[in-house]
């Protein structure tokens, strides 16, 4: 089964990846949603100000739906051909670079950390990914099964092919 690529839909309707805009809403099997309840708010450490939008959090039953939309997800993501998820891989690392400065913005105000730091963090994450695609694509990945890996394609420390 191809693993299939959900993008959300920019503010105008079209095709636009991740919205750079924070909802504060959940985002769970493709779909963004507030529960009911009252949100929360934190203050920016570099501030004090209280961010925009409130933030809701997933009650227990929300969450145990996101982890079973994920367990479910699990064999058919397993089955795909290591190509398949380096494009997957591929896809998440362009979301990230595609937010732009809007992403280090955001994070600069709710951490007080420096921007040339989060710059810094966010490219070791994006060649992190970059190095697990061209691995990927040169070797099997590890089959994993929901108790663990099954068999390795990979050279295990210590081998003569390490």
């Amino acid at each position: 089964m191809p693993i299939a690529y959900w993008r959300r839909r920019d503010r105008n309707g079209g095709q636009g990846g991740m919205s750079s805009t924070t909802s504060g809403a959940l985002l769970t099997g493709g779909e963004e949603f507030r529960p009911a309840g009252p949100g929360s708010r934190t203050n920016y450490p570099t501030n004090g100000a209280a961010p925009e939008p409130e933030f809701c959090a997933a009650a227990p039953a929300e969450a145990k739906r996101g982890g079973s939309l994920a367990s479910a997800c699990f064999d058919a993501y397993r089955e795909n051909t290591p190509s398949a998820r380096a494009g997957f891989l591929e896809a998440i690392a362009e979301e990230v670079l595609a937010l732009g400065p809007a992403l280090i913005v955001r994070a600069v105000a709710e951490t007080g950390l420096a921007a040339a730091r989060l710059e810094g963090e966010r490219a070791r994450t994006v060649g992190q990914e970059q190095l697990d695609i061209r691995m990927g694509r040169r070797m099997r990945f590890v089959q994993m099964t929901k108790s663990g890996p099954a068999e390795s394609g990979c050279p295990s420390a210590g081998s003569p092919d390490w």
